[in-house]
């Protein structure tokens, strides 16, 4: 925000750039709920694992890091056997 003065040197007005940001704020919420379910599912199943289109995987919860009895730094990126 700028101070506009005249040529006298006197305050006359303010000058600045104002944003709508309604669009991004609705999407951060959207995002973050969409975030809560997905938690809520991955926690609430036995078994749940995500890989990408070569079959590395991407993510698994718990209970299918469990199955495979192994650290996720030696699942992860790794494909499927």
């Amino acid at each position: 925000m700028n101070l506009m003065r005249n040529p006298q040197g006197e305050a006359i007005g303010f000058r600045c750039i104002a944003r709508d940001i309604t669009e991004r704020k609705h999407t951060e919420e959207v995002l973050q709920i969409s975030e809560e379910r997905y938690r809520s599912l991955s926690t609430s199943v036995d078994s749940m694992f995500l890989v990408d289109r070569e079959c590395r995987y991407l993510f698994l919860n718990e209970g299918c890091r469990q199955r495979f009895g192994v650290p996720l730094e030696d699942i992860i990126g790794k494909k499927i056997q």
